[in-house]
């Protein structure tokens, strides 16, 4: 978008109404230094609308003590000189209908310097910083850093609460109950290296309960809004997968809660295996803040709670299924 350049026409006369023909104009840009000719700093100006054509300062007065320009929106200084001495100064003279602080007229500014076009204010994005605006008058700026996203199927994903895909080595899985108490939720904080949307949840039904249900979810770091609810029924061992109806993007370095319950306190999962100082680790984690916890709302009818509710440390000892979260 090409700048808009704004016309200012001046005219120097005596006390008397005269015009001074021949009188010295110059235009600065603010905060100027008027103790001396020429003023400073000088802006830019021009004979033309487009800019093309500098005018070189001061500008002479003609026989009706006039002078025209064109510059930039802003607010400028003006001085008039007279055979080199400066007569009057003229401080925050507007063109392109930029106001003066407090006055209530809208100023752009970036980072503290007043934008040359004040016409027009077009927020862009660069790089892998994405502008984006909402129909509620919002600007959203998210930046990824350069961190990779996964969100092509079979490309990516992770365990759980941030496992990397690589947990199953060797022998870090055992089996275990999810839910010894019926539809008592329990939650382990996380966070992901990487950008990712997910579509498929997959795991492994060890010890199924007919008419029982399983389900695995994620939430927000707060706990108040649920971004993933998935059941699985375990009426049967083996492999349980399925696709989810919506699709769910997780950030990279955004805290969210891994949530597990089942409708049965028996149902029995393949699960992250226990250290034998589980119960220590457990306590570590939990020194100052709720990261393995069961949350105070319980799920019903083979669904997760809205919201988690108060969260209190874990005392269980309730192994983590191992859930696989993929694109």
């Amino acid at each position: 978008m090409s700048n808009n350049f704004y016309r200012s026409d001046i005219w120097v006369k005596s006390a008397q109404g005269q015009a001074i023909a021949g009188a010295q104009v110059y235009v600065c840009t603010q905060p100027a230094n008027t103790t001396s000719v020429p003023p400073s700093p000088l802006a830019s100006i021009f004979s033309d609308n487009l800019g093309m054509n500098p005018i070189t300062q001061p500008i002479q007065c003609d026989g009706f003590g006039h002078v025209n320009f064109y510059a930039l929106p802003g607010l400028y200084t003006v001085v008039v000189a007279y055979n080199n001495v400066i007569q009057n100064i003229y401080p925050d003279q507007s063109l392109g209908g930029v106001g003066t602080a407090g006055t209530g007229s809208t100023v752009f500014e970036t980072n503290g310097v007043v934008n040359p076009v004040q016409s027009t204010l077009n927020i862009q994005g660069s790089g892998t910083v994405s502008v984006t605006a909402d129909s509620l008058g919002n600007i959203i700026i998210a930046g990824q850093g350069g961190t990779p996203s996964y969100s092509t199927p079979g490309q990516g994903g992770f365990w759980s609460a941030g496992y990397p895909q690589t947990l199953p080595n060797g022998s870090s899985t055992t089996t275990g109950t999810v839910s010894p108490t019926p539809n008592q939720v329990t939650v382990y904080q996380f966070s992901l290296p990487f950008n990712i949307t997910i579509n498929r949840v997959s795991a492994y039904v060890s010890g199924g309960i007919g008419g029982s249900t399983v389900n695995v979810g994620i939430y927000s770091g707060d706990g108040n809004t649920k971004l993933l609810d998935h059941n699985f029924s375990s009426a049967s061992n083996g492999k349980v997968t399925g696709t989810l109806g919506s699709s769910v993007t997780l950030q990279a370095g955004v805290i969210y809660y891994f949530a597990q319950t089942s409708s049965n306190g028996s149902v029995n999962m393949v699960v992250v295996a226990e250290t034998g100082e589980y119960n220590v680790l457990e306590s570590i984690l939990n020194t100052n803040g709720n990261r393995i916890a069961q949350a105070a709302n319980a799920a019903s009818g083979g669904v997760l709670p809205a919201t988690l509710g108060t969260l209190t440390p874990d005392s269980s000892s309730i192994p983590m299924a191992a859930v696989f979260f993929e694109p």
